[in-house]
């Protein structure tokens, strides 16, 4: 079975999600390959506004 981790249109796919609670990290195994990866790149004035609203 598959992992997904999603935020808005942005996807990560792999086969093992491993996460560190103590220091945040995270680590995604692919499924005998690679993991895949998709990634929408913001809008010019939403990109501005999240920076600064983190």
């Amino acid at each position: 079975k598959e992992v997904v981790l999603s935020q808005g249109d942005n996807v990560l796919k792999g086969c093992k999600l491993t996460v560190q609670m103590k220091s945040g990290l995270a680590n995604v195994d692919g499924c005998g390959g690679r993991v895949m990866m998709s990634f929408t790149p913001q809008k010019q004035g939403a990109q501005q506004q999240g920076a600064s609203g983190n």
